[in-house]
């Protein structure tokens, strides 16, 4: 494993095992302008793009994470399994909060981080984490009213985060 994939690991191992991720805790190394630089805004869609029509009042028809049977880390693994066989993909249950990591491998290398999310959390040191190691970040929140994380969604936003 190159020095990219062990900086990768240790990334993901200090999340799953740092219980203070709800907040941003700044280190003695970095100011709080380099920490707001770092940030990566979700990506914006071109004019008239679909992008699934995840949210709404009415559930589409489409599949969705809530007319899935079964647990909606489970959903997201299922898609991300059918539609992207060209990645190695892992998942992580976090122990320390409400929140789920996936792991898209080219070889050994990370390429993207997928974090599903409690809506509640303010977590955004993860996130800061990949921005600094130039690792492509994904976030979907599983319990936001009236937000279905349609498939076509789930499909959509992945493709553009690993620049397919």
């Amino acid at each position: 494993m190159g020095l990219f994939g062990k900086l990768a690991k240790d990334i993901l191992r200090q999340v799953m095992n740092d219980g203070t991720d709800s907040r941003y805790e700044r280190n003695n190394n970095h100011s709080q302008q380099e920490y707001e630089n770092s940030y990566s805004p979700e990506p914006t869609y071109p004019k008239g793009m679909n992008t699934g029509c995840s949210w709404g009042d009415i559930m589409p028809d489409e599949e969705n994470q809530y007319n899935f049977d079964g647990e909606y880390y489970e959903y997201f693994e299922k898609i991300y399994n059918e539609e992207f066989p060209q990645y190695n993909i892992t998942y992580d249950k976090l122990t320390n909060r409400n929140a789920t990591i996936f792991t898209f491998r080219s070889g050994n290398t990370p390429v993207l981080y997928v974090e599903l999310l409690s809506s509640k959390s303010s977590a955004k040191k993860f996130r800061a984490e990949c921005a600094k190691y130039g690792i492509a970040y994904l976030r979907f929140y599983f319990d936001k009213h009236d937000w279905w994380n349609t498939r076509s969604y789930v499909i959509m936003r992945t493709k553009m985060a690993l620049g397919l």
